[in-house]
């Protein structure tokens, strides 16, 4: 599939309505009780995919997408006074990250993806009206998705055919940023690192891939850890935390020899390191201060408690999660767990279509992103409630996910 920013020029803004969660969950439910008033039947059962000819006809005629590669309508003097201002303060803070690369570790090469990257503007969307808590340590968790969202989280088709949801066809290798009305980064679809980009960054993800099966297959997992309350797939969490009655930080267990050995041979993995690597460096370098708090913490709790470990040298982030499939695809969540100011690091692997499942939902961008193998995304995922589209039956799909400490 040909990606919609081939011809997009970097600087342009990109502008559409933001979608409201709250608004629509009140809607749906409204609908839902007056059918139930009226008598009418409601299928509870979850929606299939149809047939993959029918479905690229629907996903041509019904699931128009953003096309990003559209030129922008004209502006008036006020738009291109305010576009002229935001690409002064982009530029200035460019030079600021460059800047930072000698002293703090930016990369340079992220520093060049990150000025070729195309921001996306969520319009009339501000990203302080997420739910966090008084405290700001923690999200403030909204109720769960009613009972005909939850019909159709699974459906590409149904999904994106929603008034409101937008269809993003990202090609996983251009850097875009999504921005809200007043400038503030939410979430960055970092890509591949720049330079990397085709048969060498596939060979990573290739063997990143075969590291996550040889881990999954060489480990033994629970009931619990196998049908967990984000859907039916194995996954391991490593590292250390804080929170959920913790007095202080401490170790995710992993019970078992078989499982820690398993489990260290796929941290030790090189692919694993490098899509790690690259994590942080996205990071740091689009969210400077918050990756410098975060290390500078890590590095202090690793002084005064040595028996905590990290997973990886000089990383932001405080544990991984590893989805170990084989279908690794979530419901409509959040997650309490993960510090609500920072991002979480998601970046999918496995051999499977991107234009058929594996997608990210972000309900309250309002936005269905194509998430192709390989690729990483960078959002605060204690803050937005998100899902992933199941991918199809035969395939199977991995996610490697670096969380932050949630309370320092």
């Amino acid at each position: 599939m040909g990606s919609d920013l081939d011809n997009a020029v970097p600087t342009t803004r990109i502008k559409f309505p933001s979608f409201d969660l709250s608004s629509t969950l009140e809607a749906d439910h409204k609908a839902h009780m007056a059918a139930e008033d009226a008598g009418e039947s409601l299928d509870d059962g979850e929606i299939e995919f149809e047939d993959e000819e029918f479905e690229e006809e629907a996903h041509g005629e019904s699931v128009p997408p953003i096309n990003l590669s559209d030129n922008p309508p004209s502006m008036s003097r006020k738009n291109k006074k305010y576009a002229k201002l935001t690409k002064r303060s982009r530029a200035k803070r460019a030079a600021e990250a460059i800047e930072r690369a000698a002293n703090r570790g930016v990369k340079p090469f992220v520093v060049e993806l990150a000025k070729g990257a195309l921001p996306v503007e969520l319009e009339d969307f501000d990203a302080s009206s997420l739910p966090v808590s008084s405290s700001g340590w923690n999200t403030n968790p909204r109720k769960k998705l009613s009972h005909g969202l939850q019909r159709v989280w699974k459906n590409l088709e149904a999904l994106t055919s929603m008034s409101g949801l937008k269809l993003l066809r990202w090609d996983g290798q251009s850097c875009i940023t999504l921005v809200d009305s007043h400038d503030r980064i939410i979430a960055v679809l970092g890509g591949v690192p720049h330079g990397s980009k085709g048969m060498e960054w596939q060979a990573v993800e290739a063997a990143a891939t075969a590291a996550a099966l040889h881990c999954r297959e060489s480990s033994v997992f629970t009931e619990a850890q196998k049908h967990g309350r984000r859907r039916d797939f194995a996954s391991r969490t490593v590292g250390f935390g804080y929170g959920n009655g913790r007095r202080k930080p401490q170790n995710y267990r992993v019970s078992g020899k078989a499982n820690r050995k398993a489990m260290q041979e796929l941290l030790q993995n090189q692919a694993i390191r490098r899509i790690s690597g690259f994590q942080n460096a996205l990071f740091n370098t689009f969210c400077h201060k918050n990756y410098v708090e975060h290390v500078d913490t890590n590095n202090e709790l690793l002084r005064k408690q040595p028996e905590l470990w990290a997973n990886f040298p000089e990383t932001a982030f405080a544990a991984t999660t590893f989805n170990l499939g084989p279908l690794s695809f979530s419901p409509p969540h959040m997650d309490p767990d993960n510090r609500a100011s920072s991002w979480c690091a998601d970046t999918s692997m496995g051999p499977f279509n991107p234009d058929k499942g594996g997608h990210l939902v972000l309900w309250d961008i309002g936005l269905v992103i194509r998430f192709p193998p390989g690729s990483t995304i960078l959002f605060p995922s204690a803050l937005i409630t998100h899902s992933t589209i199941p991918i199809q039956t035969h395939e199977t799909r991995y996610a490697m996910q670096e969380l932050l400490l949630k309370n320092e």
